[in-house]
């Protein structure tokens, strides 16, 4: 009887290592897989630019609308991402309406960083 109970203990400390683990090896929410940052004049330097035309025009974005730019980790933007937004964003403060922009919505002109594509 005492053996029963043994096994019995054993095998549900397994099972709750079991759930234990595929709990941890869950997918991780969104927000965990995605890391996003908002863009401000103190943060340009971390973010990836096409090239310095790009970077001016983003940087005019942040300075002087009120815009609320969002930019995820290893993304390049792109002179055409970078110009749409500026235009969008001006048009929004003449209007003086929010505006508000991820380059999730600019996924065709926004491009992985090279090392992660070699292909590009």
């Amino acid at each position: 009887m005492m053996r029963k109970d043994l096994t019995k203990n054993v095998c549900s400390d397994i099972m709750n290592i079991v759930k234990e683990r595929m709990f941890e090896m869950r997918e991780p929410d969104r927000k965990e897989k995605i890391n996003t940052m908002k863009l401000t004049r103190n943060n340009l330097n971390e973010v990836l630019f096409e090239n310095q035309d790009a970077r001016l025009l983003i940087e005019d974005v942040v300075s002087h609308t009120q815009a609320g730019i969002y930019y995820y980790h290893d993304v390049e933007i792109t002179l055409q991402a970078a110009l749409k937004i500026w235009n969008r964003a001006n048009e929004a403060e003449q209007n003086e309406a929010p505006y508000h922009a991820s380059f999730l919505d600019f996924k065709g002109e926004s491009r992985p960083q090279a090392a992660w594509c070699p292909a590009l």
